[in-house]
């Protein structure tokens, strides 16, 4: 199912030990599990900002069950 945006804060990210992060994002009405690329963490304009409590825009947003 493909969510077209979905706002949540960062609420918990686990380094994975291959540079990506598996992260929980939180919203009003749940918490979910993600991942994080390590191309995103590491980009040079805005992946030093992607921290705990940090609150994310996403855009097309697929969900797996």
């Amino acid at each position: 199912e493909r969510v077209p945006t979905v706002v949540a804060f960062v609420h918990s990210m686990t380094p994975t030990g291959k540079g990506n992060y598996t992260i929980n994002l939180k919203d009003p009405t749940a918490t979910i599990g993600a991942s994080l690329h390590y191309k995103a963490k590491k980009h040079p304009q805005y992946g030093q900002h992607i921290v705990v409590g940090c609150v994310l825009v996403l855009k097309q947003v697929i969900f797996v069950l």
